[in-house]
């Protein structure tokens, strides 16, 4: 369904202008007070807001910005204000609020230019206005309601409130439930709507809607068209719904399809319903990224590994917390420093050319969802060029070093003795490790993961040490992140050591890498 044309150009203060310009344009100039900006009617129709007053006295506008702004932003309403002449709007230019929500918000045109607003308003696109926007029969206004399982889990803002009742502008119940996974900063959920009457149909399938910063929204959105929307198969990544993805002031919408009854790949691993599923993963759903090397650049480069290992690995972005995690890897046998690990996995990477391609960039095993016999792909925020050895390596690290709340707390040493014996102290090549444990135990099913997966490594087609070196740039890039998010608390503790371990395991690839490594040993 779509929502009204909003066509309809508010003023305030003094209309001393040319209004035939906006007549032109289809636009409709309705005078409002301040106070009539407090409804909701109002703001749903407006497209614009001009902001006019009489010569020289322009001091009130500028007062109400602050008060203005935010309401309109939130709405996506442009703001125009009028400068009677010239040294009205060098005035007003210099004393308008200079933050970037306000110069991203006004323009400020003077009245001679009328037309310049008009054309300027008519162009602009403030997307849908807050819903339900069917009214009841008699004429009252339908009220949208929200909903959760735990609406305290859930604690909308007023601003994720809007971004909601904007985004679903054509429905009049949701029914919220919060997604785990992401950053902090970062609300997912996944949304079950009910279209208002009026609507062909009252259930539409499930949503799932992030909240998030706008840049990466939109950065996000344009992973979408650049890179998903042609590389990878409709049916096993979300589809995005971009007339729901709107903005407000701090934040934006992205929102689309949700990967309904579905697992996550760790669970489905674990369970024994994901059997050859890893190699699908790469070979099917990952198909057209992994395909790009060979056909836009078929000649390994040079200079290139070192800067991605680099970007990888990015230790200023936790320090704090990796000063912890040393701490806790020295008491399980690190023998140097995070510092020194990076660098020996850089200097290793500088001579060695490889294949580059677009990766997913953070295919841990919460954004691979399995359905049947598919392996859905999802969260593309982190698309980035990078060697067909890396997307391998992102998921091999977060399966053999993650957590879930199936995992018990005292776990850790029977743990500890298995990635042991995957990766020795003295790390030669990824081999796929043999089919059956010498004895099995709780981990067997990583095990037969992790051969899966080393398959999949070996079709990479790249040095021998370029493996190595990926493996233990997601190893340090994984010992500095945040711990997964648990149900189970008492599980926090496990999760730490695992992050911290991934340090151990990288300083032995670091050491199997260099010119002379028995020394170290």
């Amino acid at each position: 369904m779509a929502w009204p044309e909003r066509n309809k150009v508010l003023t305030l203060g003094e209309r001393n202008f040319d209004e035939i310009p906006f007549e032109q344009r289809n636009l409709y100039l309705t005078a409002v007070t301040y106070s009539d900006l407090a409804d909701r009617k109002v703001l749903n129709q407006a497209k614009g807001v001009v902001l006019s007053d009489r010569p020289g006295e322009f001091g009130r506008i500028l007062k109400s910005l602050r008060q203005l702004i935010p309401e309109m932003k939130d709405r996506e309403i442009m703001v125009v204000i009028l400068a009677q002449n010239r040294t009205d709007y060098l005035r007003i230019l210099e004393l308008q609020p200079t933050d970037a929500q306000f110069e991203q918000s006004t323009e400020v045109v003077e009245v001679n230019n009328i037309w310049d607003a008009a054309e300027k308003i008519a162009r602009h696109d403030p997307g849908p206005p807050e819903g339900p926007i069917i009214p009841l029969p008699d004429g009252e206004e339908r009220k949208m309601s929200i909903e959760s399982i735990n609406p305290v889990e859930i604690n909308l803002s007023a601003e994720d409130e809007l971004i909601l009742k904007r985004a679903f502008w054509d429905c009049d119940r949701l029914f919220l439930t919060r997604l785990s996974g992401g950053r902090a900063s970062m609300s997912v959920y996944k949304v079950q709507a009910w279209l208002a009457e009026g609507n062909a149909r009252p259930r539409p399938l499930p949503f799932f809607l992030k909240i998030d910063d706008p840049v990466a929204v939109k950065k996000e959105m344009e992973c979408y068209r650049d890179h998903v929307e042609h590389y990878l198969p409709f049916n096993l990544r979300p589809q995005i719904a971009e007339k729901r993805c709107v903005r407000t002031r701090q934040k934006r919408a992205l929102v689309g399809t949700f990967v309904d009854y579905a697992v996550d790949l760790r669970t489905a691993l674990r369970s024994g319903q994901a059997i050859n599923l890893l190699f699908s993963l790469f070979e099917t759903s990952l198909r057209g990224f992994r395909a790009q090397p060979l056909s836009s650049k078929p000649d390994p480069l040079p200079d290139v590994l070192n800067g991605f290992v680099s970007a990888r690995i990015n230790l200023n972005a936790a320090i704090p917390l990796m000063v912890e995690r040393e701490q806790i890897a020295k008491d399980f046998g690190l023998t140097t420093n995070s510092t020194w690990i990076e660098a020996q996995l850089v200097d290793a990477a500088r001579p060695i050319k490889c294949l580059i391609g677009p990766t997913h960039g953070d295919l841990h095993y919460g954004n691979v969802m399995i359905r049947g016999t598919d392996a859905v792909v999802i969260d593309f925020a982190s698309i980035v060029d990078g060697p067909l050895t890396s997307d391998p390596a992102a998921l091999e690290v977060s399966l053999m070093f993650g957590t879930d709340d199936e995992d018990k707390v005292d776990d850790f040493k029977e743990w500890r003795g298995f990635i042991d014996e995957i990766y020795g102290l003295n790390i030669q090549t990824l081999h796929p490790p043999a089919l059956f444990d010498s004895q099995p135990g709780k981990f067997s099913w990583l095990r037969r993961s992790l051969r899966e997966l080393r398959h999949v490594l070996l079709g990479c087609d790249g040095e021998k040490a370029e493996a190595k070196i990926v493996l233990g740039a997601y190893l340090m890039r994984y010992a500095r992140l945040p711990v997964e998010h648990l149900k189970n608390t008492d599980l926090i503790s496990l999760a730490e050591r695992r992050h911290a371990y991934a340090m151990v395991v990288a300083e032995r690839l670091a050491i199997s890498l260099m010119p002379n490594p028995e020394y170290m040993i």
